[in-house]
């Protein structure tokens, strides 16, 4: 439900920020998701946690298109690769930190209290930030725990690889394709580095999903997953590119495009690993990786959509 209702307000809430102004959407963004996390502990029923689920989905959505808004009014073109590498790869340490820090918490308090922690978190920065005035992978879990029978206490630091590697991949792929940008122009240096990085990542997967060595499966997963985040400040800063005084528009209707596409993952992964084996979802998903590196040939970067006043 949380995917679904992020999906769906990705475009309005970017549309509010081009209105209205991203620090005010991003401080309100903020509290929300916060509030929200807080009151996922205190659910009660799977009703009640689907309708909160549903609402922090709500909340949360205006994040990553009200920052490119602020990124496309603060960076020049050439210097948004390594902007939108930064908040990527920040995100990605963020979440490879999670399993360290969540997982014994779970299992010393109790799960409610993890949501607690991290929305208390949020609540702080929210005070902060007034007192002085910033999918998807989730199916590796699964597939490692039920898939390759690895224990929950191993998963804490296997989970954490991925997005580790992936922070150094946000990273490099922003000052590459910035590079690239300069070196060869908009139009062909937006386009290099996502189609090697999603090739790479789609032959990493499909490989750790033939392979039948654990250890070498989780290895090429991370670097599978890595590689693929070589592409994601590449593709905000596209949006931006493209979306000029609507960037925020832009970024949202390119992350709602995604995140509807990451609830038919989360929804299908199950039903086609017990049905065709765990292996099977993860050579999919390889195989759509690299089709998406053939489909950068029809992105152009020196192209602008039309303003209302055009």
């Amino acid at each position: 439900m949380f995917t679904l209702a992020y999906g769906l307000f990705e475009v309005p809430t970017g549309l509010l920020g081009d209105r209205l102004g991203a620090k005010r959407l991003l401080v309100r963004v903020v509290l929300w998701w916060s509030f929200f996390t807080v009151l996922t502990g205190f659910s009660t029923g799977f009703v009640m946690l689907l309708v909160v689920r549903f609402l922090f989905g709500i909340g949360e959505a205006g994040a990553y298109p009200n920052i490119s808004i602020a990124l496309s009014k603060w960076l020049p073109a050439f210097e948004r690769g390594k902007g939108q590498a930064l908040i990527w790869a920040a995100s990605r340490i963020g979440a490879g930190l999670t399993p360290i820090l969540v997982i014994p918490i779970q299992q010393q308090y109790g799960w409610q209290m993890s949501f607690y922690v991290l929305g208390g978190v949020g609540l702080l920065w929210k005070i902060d930030n007034s007192a002085t005035t910033l999918p998807s992978n989730r199916w590796m879990p699964k597939y490692l725990q039920q898939g390759r029978g690895i224990s929950e206490e191993n998963m804490k630091f296997i989970a954490s690889a991925p997005f580790i590697l992936g922070a150094v991949g946000c990273f490099l792929g922003g000052i590459l394709s910035d590079y690239t940008v300069k070196k060869y122009g908009k139009k062909w240096g937006r386009r290099i580095v996502p189609m090697i990085g999603l090739s790479l990542s789609g032959i990493c997967l499909i490989t750790a999903s033939l392979s039948q060595n654990d250890t070498l499966a989780v290895v090429l997963l991370s670097l599978g997953l890595a590689t693929m985040d070589v592409t994601a400040p590449v593709a905000w800063a596209v949006a931006m590119d493209i979306g000029g005084k609507q960037s925020g528009t832009v970024s949202g209707a390119m992350n709602s495009a995604g995140l509807i596409g990451a609830y038919i993952n989360t929804v299908s992964f199950g039903y086609l690993a017990t049905t065709f084996g765990y292996y099977f979802p993860v050579l999919m998903i390889g195989g759509l990786l690299l089709l998406g590196s053939v489909l950068w040939l029809k992105i152009d970067a020196t192209l602008q959509v039309a303003t209302h006043s055009e």
